[in-house]
């Protein structure tokens, strides 16, 4: 998936239809370990509007914060996160890297036998991705330009999106942690890092 400058890729078959998976048990347990507290509840978006907005969740937490959240479930693990920028089906119009009102970004990488989730503050990433660093590790191909193609419904579009290393991230202050246990602990698994070079780092 994080090929060359400009490589096409069936894109969709890389995500988990994610309804199910995110109504389970294990993912709910999941967002409670990461954010140190309890969800007394918990809301899915259906309104069309607010979908559109990047909603995909709102988490009322048992110690007063009231949580947006846009969820993104990988299929297979890569040791990246995708921001989409563009999104192409007849007119050019931007990703949700840039459209999204969420809060937090909830990344989840199959691990092991279940789900490593990371949380991401969205806003944080939209700023970023302008900066001068930013765009100068794109044109190094440090940070990856990945075009996708997804066929659904019947429908078919392309999106144009930046790969960026978790080796990237783990050094910047983008993540979303509250709890004493993430907070003593690397926010990634080591073997996130597993296979990839230590001079590709900004």
């Amino acid at each position: 998936m994080v090929g060359r400058l400009g490589v096409m890729n069936d894109f969709d078959s890389n995500w988990v239809e994610s309804d199910k998976l995110s109504d389970s048990k294990e993912i709910q347990e999941l967002y409670e370990k990461k954010l140190g507290s309890k969800i007394i509840k918990r809301i899915k978006i259906k309104d069309r509007e607010q979908q559109k907005a990047g909603f995909d969740i709102i988490l009322y937490l048992k110690d007063g914060r009231i949580l947006t959240i846009e969820e993104k479930f990988r299929k297979t693990f890569y040791p990246d996160i995708l921001l989409e920028i563009k999104h192409v089906n007849g007119n050019n119009k931007i990703g949700w890297l840039y459209t999204s009102a969420a809060e937090i970004l909830a990344y989840f990488q199959p691990y092991k036998k279940g789900y490593n989730l990371t949380l991401w503050k969205l806003k944080d990433f939209t700023i970023w991705s302008r900066s001068d660093q930013f765009l100068h590790l794109v044109k190094e191909e440090v940070i990856k330009e990945v075009w996708s193609k997804t066929v659904r419904s019947g429908k078919k579009w392309r999106t144009q999106n930046y790969a960026v290393s978790f080796r990237i991230l783990r050094n910047k202050s983008f993540s979303y942690i509250n709890s004493e246990y993430e907070k003593n602990k690397n926010n990634l698994p080591l073997d996130f890092f597993k296979g990839e070079k230590d001079n590709n780092d900004p």
